[in-house]
């Protein structure tokens, strides 16, 4: 089988991520999808994550429950601590010991790659496939090997749907319906 790993912090899951999803098992012909919420970016460290994380899980799920080939994982969550890729792909690559690993990454991460914590075993582990953002500048030399999974940039940010809530404007073009009434029902980003 053909396994995705597709990680973030999904505060709150968007629209972008999710034809980055459907873009990533479509092209590559994925089985199935782990969507894998981050307890702790090692990158973003500093970033406040503030709601409880059941909660992106629990939207996580909503905007994915009619997706059979989408699998969302709380790993990280329940592991705890900084949420390290390498730490998620050795877990997958035990569930999955003989089937492809393939890992969707946006294009602005691709640069900082040799920072990632045991870069080379991930490399050996799984296929590093990659998104482009709105305005992320890939050079050749970044992505030789790497797997391009197509699909039109999108300029939506969690950041951006945080700041609408707060300020009551409008987010129904940029999340599920499910996902917006999850989000008022439970007064999140307020």
């Amino acid at each position: 089988m053909r396994i995705g790993l597709y990680g973030g912090m999904f505060n709150p899951i968007h629209r972008g991520h999710m034809q980055a999803a459907h873009a990533f098992v479509n092209s590559l012909g994925l089985h199935r999808v782990h969507v894998v919420p981050a307890k702790v970016s090692p990158f973003r460290e500093s970033e406040l994550v503030n709601i409880d994380e059941m909660h992106r899980v629990k939207m996580l799920e909503l905007a994915f429950d009619s997706e059979p080939s989408v699998i969302v994982d709380d790993q990280e969550l329940r592991r705890g601590g900084i949420s390290y890729t390498i730490d998620t792909i050795i877990a997958l690559r035990e569930l999955y010991s003989t089937d492809e690993l393939f890992l969707l990454v946006g294009a602005d991460h691709l640069r900082r790659l040799h920072e990632w914590k045991d870069i080379e075993t991930i490399l050996a582990l799984a296929t590093i496939c990659f998104v482009h953002r709105p305005g992320e500048k890939v050079r050749t030399e970044q992505v030789r090997e790497f797997v391009p999974v197509q699909m039109p940039p999108q300029d939506i940010s969690s950041t951006e749907i945080r700041n609408a809530v707060k300020k009551g404007s409008d987010i129904s073009h940029l999340v599920t319906p499910s996902v917006e009434n999850y989000i008022q029902q439970h007064k999140l980003y307020q």
